[in-house]
């Protein structure tokens, strides 16, 4: 029970990158008072946990409407990983040179 916690959270918090995430949301919210600013992610983290446990209950019977399977679904989310991968590897390579 312990170790299926663990994974489901640590899948959790690689997807949903609080640490990463953290920089935008004060960039956006830094000219708001304090209390607009936990009124805002207050209303993120609700609407961030709503969305997680309506896919959580009911996200295999969506996938199976849409008529995507399971494997398909990993398939793609691998190939897209890659891509955004690969993006990020050759934008160094791609990045506009400064003239004199």
């Amino acid at each position: 029970m312990l170790e299926h916690f663990i994974n489901a959270f640590a899948t959790l918090f690689v997807i949903i990158d609080p640490i990463g995430t953290l920089p935008i949301f004060m960039a956006l919210v830094s000219g708001l008072p304090v209390h607009l600013q936990r009124a805002v992610a207050l209303r993120a983290i609700i609407v961030a946990t709503l969305i997680l446990v309506i896919f959580s209950i009911a996200g295999k019977s969506f996938l199976e409407f849409l008529g995507v399977s399971l494997p398909a679904l990993q398939i793609a989310g691998g190939i897209l990983l890659f891509v955004v991968a690969l993006d990020m590897v050759s934008a160094a390579a791609h990045a506009p040179q400064a003239t004199n």
